[in-house]
């Protein structure tokens, strides 16, 4: 090991200069003007080669790396209808695709509406959703093909999964071109509303870890959990069956028991028929009922023919009786021995027509009832740990896959290990909230700020504070650029002036 080596793994602080390089040096700060409403969301995209600012009253403009007024275009354009309602205050773009971006509203009494844009056709939104809470923040999957949003119900709040789903037909469009599919929502996942394990049922901040395997978010208990995010859709224990084949099978199921109650029915009644014509009137003998409807369609076969064998059986004994009648009394006239000849055995007379099977059986089976939903399963939490007694409100990754970085109500800034959850550093150069938190792209800068009136870059390395930048008001935002050391943010003045701020480190 050299020495250079050796001193610098000796010092407490792995300074810049330790490190062999130049102090950090921030520019003054710019102003970008020429918005007319007060903004409050800004994103850069995955490139750097665009800005969106969003704004008070349906307000989105997309910026070129030039920054100036003249280069910002509406969304959308050519004067359409916006999708929003109220305030958006929310942007993102994709991490993969520099030409999606999404945007929420807050509208304070009807929910929100998220819309996904395609800046290759920015007249309007390639996609809308409709939340029924106001979107308190927007997180991507770093592969750009899912996002999600945390909105409040009630005393809970509930995240919403989206997913871009790619159509099984090839586009025949040239290859710049998006590829075809459509955004949906995902109904299988679910996190937050009563789902366990969400601490208070506060999410504060929601984000995916660098892998994408992960959905981690703070609550307002001052706990941190990471749930699994499975990229596919769930289909299994929990799916109901198709509708198509149960209603293959209800029908299968009705066609058999119609025909076995057609034959059944047909022997039934003819030994009921029979049995009625037999039997003396007189008697006050009713035998004609129809099969009680729980009786099976077998047992009522083995009825009809123990029955008509009965019959027969009591039609000779009959037989034989008035043979001996007829026998002893020879100055009897025909018209009393009419009705011993009725009751005579008549086996060449047809059968008497089987009943309509409703009359025979009543009809048991119903309609299937309507197909549920399938349910939403739960995300599986991996881990959990509450190490705070206030509320957390900020969340963000280091790019570089070391650590995580939360803030909350007691103002103190912990730099986390992403592996092994141990905190390593924290910061207590705040004197409010924290509420953003930020990471430079080399991962060598971290951006704090929010109620105090402040904006404090620190060494990630050295825990330093190489910057104080003094702000007027509550932050709004704070976002850095993804491939230089330039930091935007903005925030919520008094006056109400559309501002929004950048620095860049000077090299």
């Amino acid at each position: 090991m050299s020495d250079n080596n050796a001193g610098i793994d000796a010092f407490p602080y792995n300074t810049h200069t330790a490190r062999q390089l130049a102090p950090p040096r921030f520019s003054n700060v710019t102003e970008i003007r020429g918005l007319v409403k007060l903004v409050r969301s800004i994103a850069w995209s995955c490139d750097g080669s665009r800005a969106a600012t969003a704004g008070e009253y349906k307000d989105i403009h997309v910026w070129d790396n030039t920054l100036h007024i003249k280069s910002a275009k509406p969304l959308p354009a050519s004067s359409n209808p916006s999708p929003h309602s109220n305030h958006v205050t929310s942007v993102s773009w994709s991490p993969t695709d520099p030409n999606i971006l999404l945007s929420a509203d807050k509208t304070f009494s009807h929910g929100s509406v998220i819309a996904v844009w395609d800046l290759t056709s920015p007249s309007q939104p390639i996609a809308t959703f409709k939340t029924p809470g106001d979107v308190i923040s927007l997180s991507w999957h770093p592969s750009g093909h899912h996002f999600a949003a945390v909105y409040p119900m009630g005393v809970h709040d509930v995240v919403d999964f989206y997913r871009f789903s790619p159509s099984s037909i090839p586009s025949a469009s040239s290859s710049a071109s998006p590829p075809a599919g459509k955004w949906e929502k995902r109904t299988d996942i679910v996190l937050g509303g009563s789902s366990p394990g969400i601490g208070s049922e506060e999410i504060n901040s929601l984000r995916f870890n660098n892998s994408g395997q992960l959905v981690c978010a703070v609550s307002n208990d001052g706990s941190i959990g990471a749930w699994l995010y499975p990229l596919e859709l769930l289909e299994g224990e929990n799916m109901e069956a198709p509708v198509e084949l149960e209603k293959v099978e209800s029908i299968a199921v009705e066609d058999s028991i119609e025909d076995q109650a057609g034959t059944a029915g047909g022997a039934a009644s003819e030994a009921v028929v029979e049995k009625e014509t037999d039997v003396d009137m007189a008697n006050g003998e009713e035998t004609g009922e129809a099969p009680s409807a729980t009786i099976a369609p077998e047992e009522i076969a083995k009825e009809g023919s123990k029955e008509a064998e009965g019959v027969a059986a009591e039609a000779e004994s009959e037989e034989r009786v008035a043979g001996d009648e007829t026998a002893s009394k020879d100055d009897v006239e025909m018209t009393e021995s009419t009705p011993h000849s009725s009751k005579q055995p008549t086996p060449s007379r047809p059968p008497s027509p089987a009943l309509p099977p409703s009359a025979d059986i009543p009809e048991t089976a119903t309609p299937p009832a309507p197909i549920p939903a399938p349910k939403a399963t739960h995300l599986t939490r991996v881990a959990h740990t509450t190490p705070y007694a206030a509320s957390l409100l900020s969340l963000s990754f280091d790019p570089l896959g070391r650590w995580f970085a939360v803030g909350g109500q007691d103002a103190l800034l912990s730099l986390i290990d992403a592996r092994d959850w141990i905190c390593e550093k924290n910061w207590d150069v705040c004197t409010s909230a924290i509420r953003h938190t930020a990471f430079s792209s080399d991962g060598e800068f971290i951006a704090v700020g929010g109620d105090d009136l402040f904006i404090y870059i620190l060494s990630t390395h050295a825990s330093q504070v190489v910057s104080k930048i003094p702000i007027p008001a509550t932050l709004n935002c704070l976002v850095w650029h993804p491939t230089k050391n330039i930091l935007a943010w903005c925030h919520s003045d008094k006056k109400g002036a559309p501002l929004w701020y950048v620095v860049q480190q000077e090299v």
